[in-house]
């Protein structure tokens, strides 16, 4: 009696099982609007905004590939104490006065989001490319406390380069994603970073020189012999010793005589 029970009790629960699927399928969610807040941290650094042109923003549908949003971030680099000085797995670094990219999605459904940023956008030869993942549910929005935070990796660096002479005189500029400054006394300091310049003629490393710290922000300076007539790749390379992050920045050189 006890067995027949069961099966009726369970043919029910399979009945009503069946009918709310046939209600919930003739009754499609709505898409909803979701907000997700966006921000590029520099890697050892502050927020990538306005001053540096901002981070080229995507968000794309993972499973369709469709583009569901895209920007740039604007905004300042943040407040440095609650960056520098924050504490913790998941520090709050700011309290909305970051740079950011306001993003709106619509989805229906549960979605797998791919992020990218791409940037610095002024400075085009030092830029990079991150990207990350997530899940997005309708409706739910991404907003708070930092919002979707995305590191990213590098040194912009500025090219001066002189021939005088028998040799080539270096001078390039280099600072942080975000453009913070690199100096003798500050918060980045110029003993932390190495700098290097080397000459390549297809694919041959035909030279390269070390260059030293020489004025407050990010002025480095030094000199290699000239190579004989042609066309080269000047590579310069900025590295911190302490955490790694480092960034290359390549353009053509070309010595006439």
């Amino acid at each position: 009696m006890n067995s027949m029970r069961s099966m009726v009790w369970m043919r029910g629960v399979s009945f009503a099982a069946a009918a709310s699927a046939v209600i919930f399928a003739s009754h499609p969610v709505a898409a909803e609007p979701t907000e997700i807040m966006v921000r590029a941290l520099a890697a050892d650094a502050k927020f990538i905004g306005t001053s540096m042109g901002g981070m080229g923003v995507t968000i794309r549908d993972v499973r369709s590939g469709d583009t569901l949003a895209s920007g740039t971030t604007e905004g300042p680099t943040g407040n440095t104490d609650a960056i520098m000085q924050a504490a913790g797995r998941s520090p709050a670094r700011t309290d909305g006065d970051a740079a950011g990219y306001l993003a709106i999605i619509d989805i229906d459904e549960p979605t797998l989001v791919e992020l990218t940023v791409e940037g610095p956008l002024e400075h085009p030869g030092s830029a990079t490319i991150v990207t990350a993942r997530r899940w997005v549910m309708p409706g739910q929005d991404m907003i708070t406390a930092d919002g979707w935070v995305i590191e990213v990796p590098g040194i912009v660096i500025t090219p001066k380069v002189a021939h005088v002479g028998d040799y080539l005189e270096l001078t390039p500029t280099i600072e942080l994603m975000c453009g913070c400054p690199i100096t003798t006394d500050g918060l980045w300091r110029a003993d932390d970073y190495t700098v290097e310049a080397s000459l390549w003629q297809e694919g041959i490393l035909v030279g390269k020189s070390g260059l030293s710290f020489a004025s407050d922000p990010g002025g480095f300076s030094g000199r290699t012999l000239a190579p004989s007539p042609g066309h080269y790749s000047l590579v310069l390379h900025a590295k911190n010793i302490v955490t790694g992050n480092s960034g290359v920045l390549m353009t053509p050189l070309s010595i006439t005589q």
